[in-house]
């Protein structure tokens, strides 16, 4: 367990409400990590944060959502939008919103991934900016947002004329903010995500976070696509898996021959995701071993449901069994946030033959 992470919260959250059984907003189990000092996690400290290394905030990630995946996801799209405020070369605007986002007074989230997964077969960008004379005016649609009804703040991008990027923090409630209705979806429907519409949205360059620049969402150490605390996300779901086979096998002693190999294989996994994050390596070795920290992660928590399913038989086939929602949920790691090359070492597996 993280040092982050105490037991007491770990009660607190398994105690409320599932938000994937309920597919309601997770309130609650949010407010227990705002009380926790959560929402502080690797932020600047004289602006309320608290320094946090690489492995022990991995494994605080790793630990929630062991817990509760939905809550834990949440988390990381509201992280992203505060660490990229807190890298950001606007003082002002760091200053201005982070200790309220670090206090859990107020909420966050991104609409980012035009800028880096969805949509980039697209001629034309997802959202365009052009300037104004008091910054610039955004246009377009912002896919795959989540909890956008629920935050005060949207952290996303817009492409300009030339092609350079910028990063911005939109105020819930701006004029020309429009929150689609969420989707309905596989798995994870309580956190609600979908699409935020930018009408003639008027954006001041003292809410710039960064650009405008080429590739904008590669400037800072802020993560990103198929970054580290993807995996842990993965990594941690994987583990409650693992948690209702092993109830599996305390009344099937017969089972332990595929379980215990599955269990070994999560604890190397996590060891060395945890190992990796404690290394300083350069960006390119870095990313290899990330994404193949990833395709491991994705692979196992499929694997992982899978047996579940299996040894759970008919009854984990019914909507509700912990076996069904293993299995949605593993698939949630197919699509998010899953970098190209991850993709292609999970077709390629899935192409192969035993």
């Amino acid at each position: 367990m993280s040092s982050l992470v105490d037991k007491s919260l770990l009660e607190q959250l398994r105690r409320l409400p599932d938000p994937e059984r309920s597919g309601k907003w997770p309130t609650e189990r949010l407010n227990c990590l705002r009380d926790a000092g959560v929402f502080g996690w690797g932020l600047p400290t004289e602006l309320g944060g608290r320094v946090v290394d690489s492995a022990d905030l991995l494994e605080g990630y790793l630990d929630l959502a062991h817990a509760c995946l939905t809550t834990a996801f949440i988390l990381t799209q509201r992280d992203a939008a505060c660490h990229r405020i807190a890298v950001s070369t606007n003082g002002e605007l760091r200053q201005r919103l982070l200790p309220d986002h670090c206090a859990g007074r107020a909420m966050a989230t991104v609409g980012i991934s035009h800028l880096s997964t969805s949509r980039q077969h697209w001629s034309k960008p997802s959202v365009i900016a052009n300037r104004t004379s008091d910054g610039f005016e955004l246009t377009g649609e912002a896919p795959w947002v989540t909890g956008a009804g629920h935050v005060d703040l949207l952290v996303t991008g817009a492409t300009l004329e030339s092609g350079d990027q910028i990063l911005v923090a939109i105020p819930a409630g701006r004029r020309g903010l429009g929150i689609g209705a969420p989707m309905k979806l596989l798995a994870l429907d309580a956190a609600e995500t979908g699409t935020v519409l930018l009408d003639h949205v008027l954006v001041g360059s003292d809410e710039v976070i960064c650009g405008p620049l080429p590739n904008v969402m590669k400037i800072g150490p802020t993560g990103g696509t198929g970054s580290l605390t993807t995996t842990a996300v993965a990594t941690g779901a994987a583990a409650r898996t693992l948690d209702g086979l092993k109830r599996e096998l305390s009344a099937r002693p017969e089972l332990a021959v595929v379980i215990e190999p599955l269990a070994c294989e999560h604890a190397t996994l996590k060891a060395e995701l945890l190992l990796t994050a404690r290394d300083s390596l350069d960006a390119s070795p870095l990313r290899a071993i990330a994404e193949s920290l990833r395709f491991r992660a994705n692979s196992l928590a499929a694997r992982l449901a899978q047996a579940y399913l299996c040894c759970a038989k008919g009854a984990g086939f019914v909507s509700g069994h912990p076996a069904e929602q293993s299995l949605r949920e593993a698939m949630f790691f197919q699509v998010w946030s899953c970098p190209p090359a991850v993709t292609t070492r999970t077709l390629t597996e899935l192409a192969s033959e035993s």
